[in-house]
């Protein structure tokens, strides 16, 4: 768990009821989220890292995406859905920086 949340002492229960109360975790992934030390930012959001397949805006920004699933992918603030060839095909020809 990062010295962040280590200083806070925070459980992961405790770390949810602060950050993600009413979140079931059903298409995040929540616990991976608190060890990695995530808390949403200032709009109360997380970032993509740990949104699960079946999450409304699920894309290529989070770490379970695989070549072969649909995803998004995110212009400024708009999500823009993509087949699982397209978003294989937008990965390949846009490399992450």
């Amino acid at each position: 768990m990062p010295a962040t949340l280590l200083k806070q002492g925070l459980t992961f229960q405790q770390w949810k009821a602060q950050y993600a109360p009413h979140d079931s975790g059903k298409d995040y992934d929540l616990r991976g989220a608190y060890e990695a030390g995530i808390v949403p930012g200032p709009d109360q959001h997380f970032p993509d890292t740990f949104k699960l397949p079946g999450h409304p805006t699920f894309s290529i920004e989070s770490k379970y995406w695989k070549p072969g699933m649909p995803a998004g992918r995110w212009e400024g603030e708009k999500y823009i859905p993509m087949d699982a060839k397209t978003a294989a095909e937008w990965v390949k020809t846009h490399p992450q920086k």
